[in-house]
């Protein structure tokens, strides 16, 4: 088991990342909403059996990483998404009504 830090950009769009294994690094595609802690699998490549031979499985988590500080325009950038976020939210008695529809 390894754990390896992303932002919560990469979380929320996907990423690729390299995975240092016992047989070098690897490429691991991060799909797209990605959730703290997730883990994922990478088959043949963790450490050998020690009574058969084969080579078992890799596990990696993901530990998303949310910036302690942050500039000016990236605050500007992080309001505007959560004033979309906020328009595309409906409330419960929208929703609840919706469903009679």
């Amino acid at each position: 088991l390894i754990t390896i830090p992303i932002s919560a950009i990469d979380a929320t769009l996907g990423c690729k990342v390299d995975v240092p294994t016992v047989y070098g690094d690897v490429e691991l595609t991060i799909p797209a909403g990605t959730q703290p802690n997730q883990k994922f699998r990478l088959r043949g490549k963790g450490v050998k059996d020690t009574r058969g031979g084969m080579p078992g499985d890799q596990y990696v988590e993901v530990d998303i990483v949310i910036p302690s500080s942050v500039s000016r325009e990236e605050k500007e950038h992080y309001e505007k998404l959560k004033s979309l976020e906020n328009k595309s939210r409906k409330s419960v008695f929208e929703r609840f009504k919706n469903t009679f529809k």
